[in-house]
């Protein structure tokens, strides 16, 4: 099944669903990020959670969605950096992407938030900086970066927001595997 940001738009708008795909798979990506184990339940569970509302839509799109939910898994957990964001082509329009990848942004955050971090996790000074950067991105406003360098900037900030992801991701389950008692 391909799974790439026209695909999943398409599912949601057949299904009727309102909602960013790049804002679903950056909450996937966090939550992954975070540590949480996505099983098809659980990654069933957590879009429920996070879109109410429309649950029995999304339950109509499930095959596609656990497809979305393993690639973002499979692709965080690459060590070949085969990672990428969930996020319109260059067919779009630049203040589109822009606004995506603002979205893709703030379902991170708020994935992460939802993993079930603990409360005295201490992030390394570069990624603590990371996030904050993830959070300032999540507040783009693409009206405001219509110029002809636009378009490198945003291949470069694209760049980093992913760069960032996969180093939260190494950080958070690095530290969490290392504290795992090693069976002889």
């Amino acid at each position: 099944m391909k799974v790439d940001f026209e695909s999943v738009a398409d599912a949601f708008f057949k299904a009727a669903i309102n909602e960013s795909p790049s804002e679903l798979h950056g909450m996937l990506c966090g939550r992954i990020a975070g540590g949480q184990k996505l099983t098809d339940d659980a990654c069933l569970a957590a879009i429920a959670e996070h879109y109410p509302e429309d649950s029995d839509k999304f339950s109509s799109i499930s095959e596609q969605l656990l497809a979305l939910g393993k690639l973002a898994g499979d692709k965080l957990r690459d060590t070949g950096f085969g990672f990428e964001l969930l996020l319109p082509d260059d067919d779009y329009e630049l203040a589109q992407r822009l606004d995506c990848l603002g979205q893709w942004c703030q379902g991170f955050l708020v994935g992460l938030g939802l993993s079930g971090l603990s409360s005295d996790t201490q992030f390394s000074p570069d990624a603590a900086d990371a996030l904050k950067d993830l959070a300032q991105i999540a507040q783009i406003d693409p009206a405001e970066l219509e110029s002809e360098e636009s378009e490198t900037n945003f291949f470069e900030v694209t760049e980093y927001v992913r760069m960032a992801a996969l180093m939260v991701h190494s950080e958070v389950n690095t530290v969490s595997s290392a504290q795992q008692p090693t069976i002889h």
